[in-house]
């Protein structure tokens, strides 16, 4: 111990001081040492985590910043493949249950589908349904004919009517509303709508390549599909190639996919109701919209047993948006979602009444297969 003397005092004061311990405990490490363990453990995770973000970049819309992550992302997913951090990522995805070698969009059924489900209210012994007659849907003179080849079957218990509904996010709302309205015990329904898909990005989800697979599983004798919202953007195929929106040749390649479309959706003898676009808040996208529409309504008419639904006649106040309107029992409600681009469950409630009207006027939807 140290002992110190005060000079003006006439003796000496002996000031005692403990010595000095350490604190318990951890040690404080410097701070360029905390940083530098920061910046390696940011690094492991960069490298872990590339090629789950380049699979979401190449996703993205087509634009600046689709390619200015690519730039970036591509070189780290290089260095994780090489270094076999990629192996570690895949394996700890598969842990938790998912596919690092899925799709961007993922995949419409986990297991290979079956000819016929039998989980589907579909019989063993049920094929797919009688060849249609060839019928020219624009020759007035077979209109009679034409009607009578699309007659809906009476359902039964064992052998339901059988109904898909196919799109994007507006596609899932509509689902849950026309799930609502149907008869279980004689419709057998399935929600097959995915959020952010479209017509245009069939790398991210190619909706022509589910169609068949819904068609080969499911035998659906309806397909209803709203899709679109999300197809404001560049066209691009699963190999890579990239048609740039705004020109002709992207309205072509538009339009060929909505034939492909309606092409696996009718293979099989289903009928498809096609919702076009509601009116939408924003200016600019209800123009777009309104185009995109006009083009499902030209595809569907060169397929017999499909039909085109109109949403600004029902939905729209003087040809433009409109939040409030009428509901299913004719009262005024909310129809229309905050957003200006989704509905209300009322609204979909009323959307989904207006679907299965064109399928009781079309094609002879029975009563029995509609909840009171």
């Amino acid at each position: 111990m140290k002992t110190l003397e005060r000079p003006d005092d006439a003796s000496t004061e002996r000031i005692v001081r403990p010595p000095r311990r350490r604190p318990r405990g951890r040690r404080a490490a410097p701070a360029g040492r905390v940083f530098v363990v920061m910046m390696v453990g940011l690094l492991l995770w960069v490298l872990l985590a590339a090629p789950s973000l380049k699979r979401s970049a190449e996703a993205a819309p087509d634009g600046t910043r689709r390619s200015v992550s690519l730039a970036v992302l591509s070189p780290l997913a290089a260095i994780s493949d090489a270094t076999r951090l990629s192996v570690l990522s895949h394996g700890l995805q598969r842990a938790m249950g998912r596919d690092p070698d899925a799709p961007p969009g993922g995949e419409l059924f986990a297991d290979a589908p079956d000819a016929v489900p039998t989980d589907f209210g579909v019989a063993p012994e049920v094929g797919t349904p009688d060849p249609l007659p060839e019928i020219d849907p624009n020759d007035d003179d077979d209109e009679d004919v034409l009607e009578e080849a699309f007659v809906l079957r009476e359902p039964t218990t064992t052998d339901k009517l059988r109904v898909v509904v196919v799109g994007d996010s507006l596609a899932m709302g509509l689902s849950t509303a026309i799930g609502r309205a149907f008869e279980p015990t004689l419709v057998q329904f399935v929600d097959q709508g995915r959020l952010s898909t479209g017509l245009a990005r069939a790398d991210y989800f190619d909706w022509v390549s589910g169609m068949d697979q819904i068609a080969e599983r499911f035998q659906p004798d309806v397909i209803v599909l709203l899709i679109g919202v999300n197809d404001d953007q560049s066209i691009i195929y699963p190999n890579g190639r990239i048609i740039p929106g705004g020109g002709q040749d992207w309205a072509d390649a538009y339009a060929q996919r909505i034939d492909e479309f309606l092409a696996a959706a009718t293979q099989l003898g289903g009928r498809v109701v096609w919702v076009g676009l509601p009116p939408l808040a924003d200016e600019g996208d209800d123009s777009l919209g309104r185009a995109f529409s006009e083009s499902y309504e030209e595809g569907v008419e060169d397929y017999a047993g499909t039909a085109f639904f109109d949403t600004y006649e029902r939905f729209s106040r003087g040809g433009g948006y409109a939040p409030f309107g009428r509901d299913a029992r004719g009262d005024i409600a909310q129809l229309r979602a905050g957003d200006g681009v989704h509905f209300t469950p009322t609204g979909y409630d009323a959307l989904a009444r207006e679907v299965i009207d064109v399928m009781r006027e079309r094609w002879a939807l029975t009563p029995k297969a509609i909840e009171d």
